[in-house]
């Protein structure tokens, strides 16, 4: 069994956060804050943050650093941004309707148990990363699934936590 030093292993996970030309690319920001936090013997503070009085900056940056957003993501004609931090910032502030019942907009009460629920769940618990967001197929999980009470309409949402708010089409 090959045992790897936990410095090395953080280096390791430091260099494959940098794409080609030094690049960056959507992944997790810290080595503490991916799946290897336990193996690297990270304090329990570096992959949970505390919660009390977290704003939607706090919710986004945490989405960000666990690698289940972009950064920053703009595609589309015309151009905006969506999985990435200000797509997440912009459906927190204003949230959306409910994807369930058009004629329902999301509240604050339905925004601050989410916020509080995406900065209390580990990183690996809170959903899929952000490169498995588009797969689709047989092989991806159904982690950010979202079924409606009604339970006839599929969507998936981007954390366990949001209950719909960060909803997109499923691939």
């Amino acid at each position: 069994m090959i045992r790897l030093h936990p410095l090395a292993l953080a280096s390791l996970l430091l260099v494959s956060a940098c794409g080609e030309d030094d690049a960056s690319v959507p992944g997790y920001t810290s080595p503490c804050l991916s799946p290897m936090g336990s193996v690297l013997d990270c304090p329990a503070s570096a992959s949970v943050p505390a919660t009390k009085n977290a704003t939607p900056e706090d919710a986004c940056e945490r989405l960000v650093q666990c690698g289940i957003l972009a950064g920053e993501r703009i595609v589309g004609d015309p151009l905006h941004h969506e999985f990435d931090y200000r797509w997440c910032l912009g459906r927190l502030r204003l949230p959306p309707q409910d994807p369930c019942e058009s004629h329902r907009r999301y509240t604050p009460d339905h925004v601050n148990p989410a916020i509080e629920c995406m900065m209390s769940t580990p990183c690996v618990a809170l959903g899929e990363p952000f490169s498995a967001k588009f797969v689709g197929g047989d092989d991806s999980s159904t982690i950010d699934s979202y079924l409606c009470p009604d339970g006839t309409t599929t969507r998936c949402t981007a954390t366990i936590c949001d209950h719909g708010i960060l909803n997109y089409s499923c691939p």
